[in-house]
């Protein structure tokens, strides 16, 4: 390179010192510390001799910056900084690579060799560093054959390569940034728009602060090699904010031609993610997935009341960082503290520092907003969580909560194929694989994901664009090999449905099997389930019904539909009405003497009880300990969705009057003190439940009556449980056996599953089918009678449902354990996970 010709590398100086701040009107301190943090993005340093002496050097070219820009000497090139550092006794090594990386120039447009720069003092023997190509721009995630709208700038997710708190470093000053007057005009618009709204009574958005990303730096440690995050944040509001959000992709800009012009085709035609336009950067997120204690990942799907991104699901915690709740007490953002506050004011939880871990850096595409990605390990179960919920400020922003076991990515990524990737929240399912490959490894993700898209592909689940399945291409292979391999049909002798077997891809051992739902009527039947149980806690889609039918063998692929249509399903409504109308003989107006206690822990159905009574009925409840300290509350009013064999609630009375309760001391609950039971049994004693039982109501007046206790039973629907014969074997002594298990199904039930009238099918195969049900469910209990010391012949006895009742309720919020056990359970059957359709949620 001639001494006449342009250096490239006085320009990137030029631009390094002018973005990193020091040309400015306060020049900053230019300490080690402040060097350190420059240089990271250009040099690996080999020892602090090498730091102290380019401190120096920076010290002085920056007193020489700040001069007019007409006095301003030519800035050294590289090979001076080398020429000058050549007689210093540490190895000093300028990086090439990633110098020119970072500015975007190959080597030899700086005046670089290809071989790359020696290092000053070494032999010729020294390896050099090899040149790079320019900066590209990331492209966007691929899950699978999809492209989402997010780009991940640093980070993969791996064990070894996530943020440590001490590499995350944030910068605040509390200025927006210059912001273009059209873009201006656009935020003023918003507001006015969303002051008429409040005027008129209409749902509306509040302005609030938030943080402007203005620049930021990735790097990594010189040893270690550890993720470092610097970010330089400046203050915008909630409005500037939805002009990106809302008006990105639409016409609202005038060109010099008078035409129409989106924000995106003006600032973003074609973006440099690594230099964000802090005008339209105006949001910096946190995006989170909770474990569990007990193993669970939880996708959430947001509820139709959150704004932007309502009805899709999502990772677990998803917000905004936002000032001056996020500051630290120095003054700058805490990327720690917002993830805090968001998972209490979404769900409730009380997390540490300690408990997030961020695992990477990037940004969603669509709208233009930045964030980091990450999971939280909680010290809660599952059902901790469902219970923290309840009581969470903004709980409305989300509609259900989904668990699913960390080690079997393959359900999670089945059940993201069977729900259309690309309709997921972008940055809600990068952090969910980034989550996965941190717990499980990449490798398994990736064999997992595959596994998914192939049962995709091969329409074993829905089709992904939501048309209908005999119209979505399936490969090649797929094609020549489909084979017919049964048929069912009603008892009039009507088609119901077809089976077909897949065959597998050549060189791949995986068979997959599906029904093959082309006649209309089995599509009205799919269609009928998904829109009765689209209520259910855990989302059930048509793969979900698929998946679940076709674990049952070919012969009796008719029960897994007729058990589908015996299902007694109870949605939400039901209950807040059932509820409102059997407490209604309360005058709650005037009766000051009632006091409204939950049965039981507040976990589990007591929850979602707790949440009606406050949420629906606008009835407060208190604990039953301070009830009972108060002697103006006469009467104690118990609620429950459900009393059905009076078995639980006979068991908690007793616990709290202090009497026998067996091995099984009930969880969750503490005692009553010595002094409380006595006002326990001088209280008059309410019990009201949407859904009860004669089995019930008997055994649990008989207890009552027994301990000379006042009370009132009330039920808003009673249902047939036990025959005739059933109640008076329940009265004599004669219904459940020694392991508490019905003696005789098809005399003491009332209806009784596996007859004709109940499954509509023909008596000679309902043996078969009982014995398949009993075989199925014995297996799926195995660790929960091993955990609860059951003898065989209970758990046998409750294959087909506790204490063997056949059941066939379904509520929205849960499962009556006395259902029948594989609608419900989770488990291993013959050496494969069984999957319930209607999972539990214990």
């Amino acid at each position: 390179m001639s001494k006449n010709s342009k250096n490239p590398f006085t320009e990137m100086f030029t631009k390094a010192f002018r973005d990193l701040g020091i040309v400015q009107k306060e020049i900053p301190k230019v300490n080690e510390s402040y060097v350190r943090a420059i240089l990271n993005q250009f040099w690996v340093p080999d020892d602090d001799d090498y730091i102290r002496f380019l401190a120096n050097q920076l010290s002085q070219l920056a007193a020489k910056m700040h001069v007019e820009e007409s006095k301003r000497p030519k800035i050294p090139t590289p090979d001076e900084w080398i020429t000058a550092a050549h007689d210093q006794p540490a190895d000093r090594r300028p990086v090439t690579k990633r110098f020119c990386t970072w500015w975007g120039h190959v080597p030899e447009e700086a005046g670089v060799s290809n071989r790359g720069v020696q290092s000053p003092g070494r032999g010729e023997g020294h390896e050099s560093i090899p040149s790079t190509d320019p900066v590209k721009i990331p492209r966007e995630f691929r899950f699978g054959d999809f492209s989402l709208d997010y780009v991940v700038i640093e980070g993969t997710g791996r064990i070894n390569d996530v943020y440590l708190p001490k590499n995350i470093i944030t910068h605040y000053s509390p200025m927006p940034p210059d912001t273009p007057p059209e873009i201006q005009e656009l935020r003023d618009l918003i507001e006015q728009q969303e002051t008429s709204k409040k005027k008129r009574g209409e749902k509306s958005c509040w302005n609030g602060r938030m943080f402007a990303l203005l620049r930021f730096l990735t790097d990594r440690t010189p040893n270690e090699e550890q993720l470092t995050l610097e970010l330089w944040l400046g203050e915008t509001d909630y409005y500037t904010f939805l002009c990106a959000f809302r008006l990105m992709d639409q016409l609202c800009l005038r060109t010099d031609s008078d035409a129409m012009t989106s924000l995106r085709a003006r600032y973003l035609q074609n973006p440099d993610y690594g230099h964000p336009v802090p005008f339209l950067s105006s949001s910096l997120g946190v995006t989170m997935t909770m474990i569990t204690e007990d193993g669970y990942l939880l996708i959430t799907r947001r509820g139709t009341a959150s704004y932007g991104y309502h009805n899709v699901f999502d990772a677990s915690v998803v917000g905004g960082a936002k000032p001056p709740e996020d500051l630290d007490e120095q003054g700058n953002p805490d990327l720690y503290r917002a993830v805090i506050r968001e998972s209490f004011e979404e769900l409730g939880l009380v997390i540490s520092r300690k408990a997030i871990t961020f695992l990477s850096f990037g940004v969603k595409t669509k709208d233009y907003q930045y964030g980091l990605l990450g999971m939280v390990r909680l010290k809660g179960k599952f059902e901790d969580v469902t219970d923290a919920v309840q009581l969470a400020r903004d709980r409305f922003e989300f509609g259900e909560l989904a668990p699913f076991s960390i080690n079997d990515p393959e359900a999670i990524f089945e059940f993201v194929y069977g729900n259309n990737p690309p309709s997921w929240s972008p940055n809600g399912l990068v952090c969910i694989v980034q989550t996965l490959i941190h717990e499980l490894g990449g490798d398994r993700v990736s064999k997992a994901i595959e596994w998914a898209e192939e049962r995709a592909k091969s329409s074993l689940l829905p089709p992904l664009s939501g048309v209908d399945a005999k119209h979505v291409p399936k490969p090649d292979w797929i094609k020549q090999n489909l084979k017919k391999a049964y048929t069912v049909r009603d008892t009039s002798g009507e088609l119901i449905s077809v089976e077909v077997q897949d065959a597998p891809k050549p060189g791949r051992e995986k068979k997959s099997t599906r029904l093959d739902l082309g006649e209309r009527h089995v599509e009205d039947k799919l269609s009928k389930w998904t829109t009765d149980f689209a209520s259910y806690w855990l989302p059930i889609n048509r793969s979900h019904i698929e998946a679940f039918i076709s674990q049952f063998p070919r012969s009796m692929r008719w029960l897994g539909e007729a058990l589908i249509d015996a299902v007694d399903y109870y949605d939400q409504q039901f209950f807040v009405k059932s509820l409102t109308s059997v407490l209604s003989c309360f005058d709650l107006s005037v009766r000051t003497d009632l006091c409204f206690c939950l049965l039981g822990s507040g976990r589990k159905s007591s929850s979602y009880i707790s949440y009606i009574l406050d949420r629906d009925l606008k009835i407060q409840y208190r604990e039953l300990h301070a009830a009972l300290s108060d002697d103006k509350y006469k009467s104690i009013v118990f609620v429950d969705d459900c009393l059905l064999t009076g078995t639980q609630v006979v068991h908690i009375l007793s616990f709290y009057l202090g009497l026998p309760v067996g091995r099984r001391t009930p969880r969750y609950i503490d005692p009553l003190s010595p002094n409380l039971i006595p006002a326990l049994r001088t209280r008059n004693l309410i019990f009201v439940a949407a859904i009860g039982t004669s089995m019930s109501y008997l055994r649990l007046k008989r207890f009552l009556q027994d301990q000379d206790i006042s009370h009132e039973i009330r039920f808003a629907e009673m249902i047939p449980l036990l025959s005739p014969k059933g109640v008076d074997d329940f009265q004599n002594g004669r219904l459940l056996d020694e392991n508490r298990i019905i003696r005789n199904p098809l005399e003491q039930l009332a209806e009784p599953l596996f007859t004709p009238s109940s499954l509509l099918h023909r008596a000679d195969a309902l043996e078969e089918a009982k014995a398949f049900c009993e075989e199925v469910g014995y297996a799926l209990l195995e660790q929960r009678a091993a955990s609860d010391n059951w003898t065989d012949q209970r758990r046998r006895g409750s294959s087909l449902g506790y204490s063997g009742m056949q059941g066939r309720l379904v509520f929205a919020h849960n499962v009556p354990k006395p259902t029948l056990t594989l609608l419900w359970s989770e488990g291993m059957y013959r050496g494969k996970r069984w999957l319930p359709l209607f999972r539990a949620r214990d």
